[in-house]
């Protein structure tokens, strides 16, 4: 179901080296997997003003739902990740 490619073919979004993989889409919607719970980065984006959608409801504890925006939120999101993803995981 995941993908570990790099590089989506939706307007270049590039996905986050720390994501484990994603599930390729024709929609404007993103699955990625995550190498932590989702609700755990869910919360930490959302302090961050960065809203993302936690899949757990959906059995899929690591996995969130994103939807890529302008290529300078899509960047500003990554970034942001890339942070909460590097914290989290020195916390653990």
């Amino acid at each position: 179901m995941f993908t570990t490619s790099s590089s989506t073919n939706r307007d270049d979004f590039r996905v986050p080296e720390r994501i484990a993989g994603y599930v390729p889409s024709q929609s404007n919607l993103f699955l990625i997997q995550a190498p932590t719970d989702a609700g755990t980065i869910y919360e930490a984006k959302l302090r961050q003003r960065v809203i993302i959608r936690p899949m757990n409801a959906y059995g899929l504890p690591n996995s969130i739902l994103l939807n890529p925006g302008l290529p300078e939120e899509n960047e500003r999101f990554i970034k942001a990740l890339g942070h909460t993803l590097q914290e989290l995981s020195g916390a653990l």
